[in-house]
Parts: C-alpha cells; sequence; structure tokens
C-alpha cells in the first residue's frame, strides 16, 4: 500500500507541474511609469547628443536588455496563504479540518506552505507541501462513499477499472474532478483539454502493473485524479 501510495504521488507531482504551465495569465507586462521613465531618459539621451554627437539618439539605440526584467512585470492574480488553502480544501472535497489525518498532516506541512499570495514568492517547497496535503484530502475524500458521491455520482467505485474505467469512464471521473475543483470558464476550454489529455496519461501511468480486476485499483485511480486537480494552481490561486 505504502509503495502505490509512493507512485501515486510520483506520478502526480509530475502532472500538477505541467498542469502549472497551462496557468498563461500570471503577469503582464507593466506601462505607465516604466514608459514615461523612458521617456524622460530618452530626453535627456537627445539633449545630451548637442554636445556629444556619439551618444545614440536612443535607448534602444543601444540595444541594452533590462537588467531585471521581472521589475517590468506586475502580478494579476495570487497564491492562497496556508490557512486559506486549507480551508479551500475542505470546502471543496467536504472533509472536515477536523478530520484527524487531516490535522497531522496540515501540522506537517504548514511551514512549506504559502506565508502570503504573492505568486511570485511561490516556490517548488510550497506546490510539494501543496500536494501532499490534497493526497490526504483526497484520501479521505474518495475512502468516504458519501462525500465521492458529490464529485462522482455515477462512478461505482466497487467495480474494477477494467470495467469502469473504459473510456467513457475516465472522461467521466476526469471531467467531474475538473469542472468540482477548477470551475473553469467558457474561455478557458483550451485549458481543460490540455487538462484531460496529462491527465489521461496520468491513468496510463497509475495502471502500470496494477491489477485492473480490483475495486481497489479504481479508487486508487481517483485519487491521483483528484490530487492532480486539487493540488494544481487553478484550485490554490485567488
Amino acid at each position: 500500500m505504502k509503495k502505490r501510495s509512493m507512485k501515486i504521488l510520483g506520478s502526480v507531482t509530475t502532472v500538477v507541474l505541467l498542469l502549472l504551465s497551462y496557468n498563461h495569465c500570471v503577469v503582464s507586462q507593466k506601462t505607465g511609469k516604466n514608459k514615461s521613465t523612458k521617456t524622460s531618459t530618452n530626453e535627456t539621451v537627445v539633449n545630451n547628443t548637442q554636445s556629444d554627437s556619439s551618444i545614440p539618439e536612443t535607448i534602444e539605440d543601444q540595444n541594452i536588455p533590462n537588467p531585471n526584467p521581472v521589475v517590468t512585470q506586475t502580478v494579476e492574480v495570487g497564491v492562497k496563504n496556508y490557512e486559506q488553502i486549507l480551508m479551500t480544501m475542505a470546502q471543496l472535497t467536504g472533509v472536515s479540518i477536523e478530520d484527524r489525518e487531516i490535522r497531522n498532516t496540515y501540522a506537517a506541512v504548514k511551514d512549506q506552505l504559502p506565508t502570503t499570495n504573492s505568486i511570485k514568492s511561490f516556490q517548488s517547497a510550497n506546490q510539494v507541501a501543496i500536494v501532499k496535503l490534497a493526497a490526504e484530502f483526497c484520501n479521505e475524500l474518495v475512502e468516504s462513499a458519501s462525500l465521492r458521491a458529490n464529485i462522482w455520482p455515477d462512478l461505482d467505485f466497487g467495480r474494477a477499472p477494467s470495467s469502469e474505467l473504459d473510456n467513457e469512464g475516465r472522461a467521466y471521473l476526469i471531467d467531474s474532478a475538473i469542472d468540482h475543483f477548477w470551475m473553469l470558464s467558457d474561455q478557458e476550454f483550451s485549458t481543460k483539454i490540455a487538462a484531460q489529455s496529462e491527465l489521461n496519461s496520468l491513468i496510463n501511468d497509475l495502471l502500470v502493473g496494477e491489477n485492473q480486476g480490483s475495486s481497489a485499483v479504481t479508487r486508487e485511480i481517483a485519487k491521483g485524479v483528484c490530487i492532480s486537480t486539487l493540488g494544481s494552481i487553478h484550485a490554490i490561486m485567488l
């Protein structure tokens, strides 16, 4: 069982990082202050050309790159902090924050979770901690017949993946998780399509070497899809 859990976390971490790349609306170029600063500098350069003709007329002519491009970017979205992430996962899954396993896991990873809402300070250690917390929430969710029915009411967790997770069953498992945990807008359809492909590949990876006649494997596959979506940037960004 522990070996299977490690396999799930390993595969899920890779998928979560791939899903992170689909969030392409994080930063945008600043205008205004930098633009006016450049204009002011240009005017100085132009004025200096009256005394020294060797100086280029504009900064662009010098082709000098910005030494710190991050300075010219501004954050449009942020990430939830440690407490907000805990409460979000509890609300999305229906699992109580008073659950013993949730409390223990949260206490273990709290110091690694984001402390601020700034996405510029987001680090890989934050994502690892988020995945670990999501794993515990998803474990409690999938193991509860009443809670998992809120997300996958038409999926029979008592059946083996060989029969329940055919093409139609996979699509239902994946789409229900994306719709419930991400709540994407119609404009983000391309993000959903890309995520469907990655999550389908995840299911293929998790099925390798497993007994596809066991219903326990169906639950493990559901946990993998749950962790990937619940622990992704789409679920924790503000």
